[in-house]
């Protein structure tokens, strides 16, 4: 697809041609990436169902644990997320070494961010203590931490070589090994927190140290693929391991802190809206939590769409293909923004089926459902919007470009977004609408910009430096 205007309609035909194969291999290459995220959701709804199980001030002490240990991880994760775009380029110009070492120092760079992580988890009883929280609860969410802490190496592990196997479009393999941790994460949990099989019964701590295990078993099992199937092995990304490469090294961190970060403005602004929401009341947090999970669940194939984005788009960037990372970038964007339409319409047309297998039977449940289908009918009108970002955030990342959209997720996020709903919610009748009227309104601004900077990109000079970003 031509990034200039179309001279005759068999051009433009041509161009929509192209744009449905696009859309196409984006699909192959991001269904099996989107069912790993419904995957990695389900182990955490199992974790969160055991704890429930147990009582509520476990379950109330891991998402307590939880609230310090996500960011901590996303950071890390978004750090080692730079590894899609720099591996998928260095493909494309077929420059094995330089992608030998990009994975091999992205490997690297999960030894120190461990290390630098760790003592905030050894000591988060006393944090917790000090922001207000109540001593018998941070001292269990203390002990969830340190069952938890010993997978964080794992899953940075782990998010590398996803990093490294979707930049060879081979995402099956990842599919594989997440569906097989499901079952996994359930019996071990199972049996850590309940004490069954013979062992003891470790509740919280138990909790914690089973997902550290799962963690631990789908790092080695990604390693084993990576290091013994084709095509991966012919690639030899653990020979000469020992080996360092400063410059790649800090490349990684030049484009992966501004995608961690961006990560978090975005997860951490849902938090403060439940921060919010608690204000409001209790029957409106329980009613935003629901909408929350929902939106979470249509999120994770414009997620998965976004991924497979920046390795399209980083290879053709690699090749130096103007055309292709454009076709590449707006195919995501059709992709994302239409399954997001579809969702959007049934939150808006069916809300109360779908809400309705979170209540109980109580006298509240009514309650709660009428200010859930409120919130979602709020959420069918961003979900356009969410898919858009994602998918146009993905696609700049595939250009290298991480710098300026942190700056726009920053401003749309914190800039609009929160207060806005800060505003409506605490100042208007509108209480919890006004929440999610802001994060609608946050949402759109972060898509209309990450879009017309894509667009801006991809349309100028065929001069156009396609080269590496920060």
């Amino acid at each position: 697809m031509s990034t200039t205007l179309s001279a005759s309609p068999a051009a433009d035909a041509a161009s929509l041609r192209r744009l449905v194969v696009e859309c196409g291999l984006l699909l192959r290459l991001a269904a099996p990436l989107a069912a790993a995220f419904v995957g990695q959701l389900a182990i955490g709804t199992t974790d969160m169902l055991m704890l429930g199980w147990y009582g509520p001030e476990a379950l109330a002490a891991s998402a307590l644990a939880l609230s310090l240990f996500n960011p901590v991880m996303l950071l890390g994760v978004g750090i080692g997320t730079a590894i899609t775009p720099l591996a998928a380029s260095a493909i494309a110009g077929r420059r094995v070494r330089e992608m030998r070492r990009v994975v091999r120092q992205g490997l690297w760079a999960a030894v120190p961010f461990t290390a630098l992580a760790l003592p905030v988890f050894v000591l988060a009883e006393p944090l917790l203590v000090a922001v207000g929280q109540e001593p018998a609860l941070a001292g269990q969410a203390q002990s969830y931490l340190h069952g938890a802490m010993g997978g964080l190496f794992a899953i940075l592990v782990f998010n590398v070589l996803r990093s490294y196997v979707t930049a060879l479009e081979r995402t099956g393999v990842i599919l594989l090994i997440t569906m097989a941790a499901v079952p996994l994460n359930a019996l071990v949990n199972y049996a850590l927190i309940f004490g069954r099989f013979g062992l003891p019964e470790l509740g919280v701590f138990g909790a914690g140290l089973g997902s550290a295990i799962t963690q631990a078993a789908m790092a080695l099992a990604m390693v084993r693929v990576v290091a013994r199937r084709a095509p991966f092995r012919r690639h030899a990304i653990f020979g000469r391991f020992w080996r360092s490469d400063w410059s790649v090294f800090r490349r990684i961190h030049r484009i992966g802190i501004p995608i961690g970060l961006s990560i978090l403005l975005e997860v951490t602004i849902f938090g403060a809206s439940a921060q919010i929401m608690g204000w409001i009341g209790t029957l409106q947090l329980a009613a935003h939590q629901i909408a929350l999970q929902l939106a979470s669940i249509t999120f994770m194939v414009p997620l998965g769409v976004g991924m497979a984005v920046t390795a399209r788009v980083g290879q053709a960037h690699g090749r130096g293909d103007r055309d292709g990372v454009a076709l590449a970038g707006w195919a995501g964007m059709a992709l994302a923004g239409s399954f997001m339409a579809l969702c959007g319409l049934v939150f808006w047309l069916t809300p109360a089926p779908l809400v309705r297998p979170f209540l109980d039977g109580s006298e509240a449940a009514p309650v709660v459902l009428e200010f859930a289908v409120g919130y979602l009918a709020l959420a069918a009108a961003f979900q356009i919007a969410d898919g858009l970002q994602v998918a146009a955030a993905h696609a700049l990342r595939g250009l290298q470009d991480t710098t300026a959209p942190m700056w726009i997720a920053g401003f749309g996020f914190w800039g609009v977004g929160l207060p806005v709903g800060y505003l409506l919610a605490m100042h208007t009748p509108l209480e919890g609408r006004g929440v999610w009227t802001g994060l609608a309104l946050g949402l759109a601004v972060v898509a209309l910009l990450l879009v017309v900077r894509f667009h801006r990109t991809t349309r100028r000079s065929p001069a156009l430096d396609l080269g590496p970003r920060a």
